[in-house]
């Protein structure tokens, strides 16, 4: 069982990363941005600084960058203390929303905006 997860993961980090610039997925799996990223989860103690949704479980394991690190501004700023906030996933895919979207299928209706 663990064999097959562990084929999963690497078959969906594949993937992942195949769609991502190359210099950030080097950045990411960099030993300043690992070292860099823990150390500002345990600063906060593993709590979420950010609460922008009502199922925020208060439990930060991602850390976002204020300024993304796609822009020239950010990229400079990508290990500064400052521009880093400690989220828990929730709050973490608030603060992304574009990469949740799903293509509209004409086919479907969305229970959500139908009027009781």
């Amino acid at each position: 069982m663990a064999r097959r997860e562990a084929t999963r993961k690497v078959k969906y980090n594949r993937a992942y990363n195949a769609k991502r610039d190359p210099k950030y997925t080097k950045f990411y799996n960099s030993k300043a941005w690992r070292v860099t990223s823990k150390a500002k989860l345990q600063s906060v103690n593993w709590k979420c600084e950010g609460h922008l949704h009502e199922n925020c479980t208060g439990l930060a394991c991602e850390v976002h960058h204020k300024i993304p690190i796609q822009t020239p501004e950010g990229w400079d700023k990508r290990l500064d203390w400052n521009n880093l906030e400690a989220l828990c996933t929730v709050c973490h895919n608030v603060r992304h929303p574009e990469k949740f979207k799903r293509p509209k299928d004409d086919g479907v209706i969305d229970l959500r905006t139908v009027e009781h």
